[in-house]
């Protein structure tokens, strides 16, 4: 489990005469449930890409339980992602002709040989989150058990944080409350740090901390504690 710290943040694109994303303090504990909310271009997928080090910041601090990566190259970022923080995209990225546990184990074989204990684990995984086939073609399962992958995949490398980024935004309904249930568990029975990107308030309102962003800045905050500052 990770704590997030922010301070002094900005994050400012060529061409724009203001800031993209700046965010003057931000803390989440560890064990932390936050929704990140707010209108298209709000900036919820920058503030994403800078916490988990996938942009580079332009000034300000990210740190995660004490290792600041900002301070990080990018190929330390890298190393540090891979090994802290599952990602959950909304396009999935998962690779169409392997099946469901190869596309969970793919980001281990492609560092390095994978263990027998990492295999097994995956395989719990996909059961746990209710793929009974695993040796399926990923192309063949349903949008909604394709997320389902995603999720087991996130969470192979027992990651201190999960990010998800609009995990239900191309399910339906059901399968949308399904993936946003399965989250939920298993960030708690993993003991992980949860950081949801998302448009639907059920989802928001599952998690114990909220924010919105507009035009790149924290408007409102259900923290009550921080609001008040």
């Amino acid at each position: 489990m990770l704590a997030l710290d922010i301070s002094g943040l900005e994050m400012q694109f060529p061409g724009l005469a203001t800031p993209v994303l700046s965010v003057a303090r931000f803390h989440l504990p560890a064990r932390g449930r936050l929704a990140i909310t707010g209108a298209s271009g709000s900036g919820k997928s920058t503030f994403v890409n800078a916490i988990t080090g996938l942009e580079t910041v332009t000034r300000g601090g990210i740190s995660w339980s004490g290792t600041e990566i900002t301070r990080l190259s990018a190929g330390k970022r890298d190393a540090f992602r891979a090994r802290n923080i599952g990602l959950v995209m909304q396009d999935f990225h998962l690779f169409p002709g392997l099946s469901a546990v190869e596309n969970v184990v793919l980001p281990v074989r492609l560092a390095r040989r994978l263990t027998s204990a990492e295999r097994e684990r995956a395989l719990l995984l996909l059961s746990m989150t209710g793929i009974a086939r695993p040796k399926q073609k990923i192309e063949t399962l349903s949008r909604g058990e394709m997320q389902r992958v995603a999720v087991a995949r996130a969470l192979l490398q027992r990651p201190g944080v999960i990010v998800a980024d609009e995990p239900t935004a191309s399910l339906d309904r059901q399968a949308g409350n399904e993936v946003a249930e399965l989250l939920l568990q298993l960030a708690t029975e993993e003991g992980a740090t949860l950081v949801v990107v998302t448009h639907d308030p059920a989802l928001a309102e599952r998690l114990e901390r909220r924010i919105r962003l507009t035009s790149g800045r924290i408007e409102e905050d259900s923290d009550e504690r921080v609001a008040a500052q």
